[in-house]
């Protein structure tokens, strides 16, 4: 089956796009003019994990619409810094690959939540076998965002490197489960973590899901 390929017909004006670094973190852009062949975007140089890119550099980068997204590379034509901001001229996006948009709905949101970051020379694969005393560890923090695959929330650890969070959340009653770390945003305090359940009750996913949907509706 062929992949679907990202036109540039298909790029809008004031568009944002998501630019990959090296150390895989992400800044920003805005997608300024769109021309045959070509496109123009301006990025802040002050934005947190930005990095300066040059005429004739391929850049990675990710693009999305309202059914999918896609990640893309494209040359650099030409490129000038000045007043806080970098313009780059780009060639028309080459697809890399298109990426699986999110099964469940997700809200902004502030709750009540805990954590605690496992230990990479253990896998839990079941909350039952989490010890008692790791529980007592937990951090009190809260959501950036909440949905029924996963969780955002404010972490205070630095430099973190592990692939599992044992996470606490306070709805109707208190859900538990063992989330898998799919990205980490820094900042200069605390950075966010992004989370994806792979480990909680049915009956406790359900719970998530019909707070979504109430707080969806007002």
């Amino acid at each position: 089956m062929n992949m679907e390929i990202l036109n540039i017909n298909d790029l809008k004006t004031d568009q944002k796009i998501h630019f990959i670094s090296n150390n895989n973190k992400f800044f920003d852009g805005v997608i300024k003019s769109i021309h045959e062949g070509f496109f123009v975007v301006q990025i802040s140089t002050i934005q947190e994990n930005y990095n300066l890119i040059s005429a004739g550099q391929q850049v990675d980068f990710i693009v999305a619409n309202d059914l999918k997204a896609y990640r893309c590379h494209s040359k650099v034509l030409n490129c000038k810094v000045g007043d806080n901001l970098q313009a780059a001229l780009m060639e028309t996006p080459e697809t890399v690959n298109v990426i699986e948009r999110r099964q469940y709905k997700r809200i902004q949101c502030v709750l009540e939540v805990s954590y605690y970051i496992l230990p990479d020379n253990q896998k839990y694969t079941k909350l039952e076998q989490v010890p008692s005393m790791l529980f007592k560890k937990m951090k009190r923090t809260f959501t950036v965002d909440i949905s029924g695959g996963g969780v955002k929330l404010i972490s205070y650890d630095n430099a973190i490197t592990a692939q599992f969070v044992l996470v606490s959340i306070k709805l109707n009653t208190e859900i538990f489960a063992i989330s898998s770390v799919v990205r980490v945003e820094d900042n200069t305090k605390n950075c966010k973590l992004a989370l994806k359940y792979e480990c909680i009750k049915e009956e406790d996913r359900r719970q998530i899901l019909d707070y979504v949907q109430k707080r969806s509706n007002g």
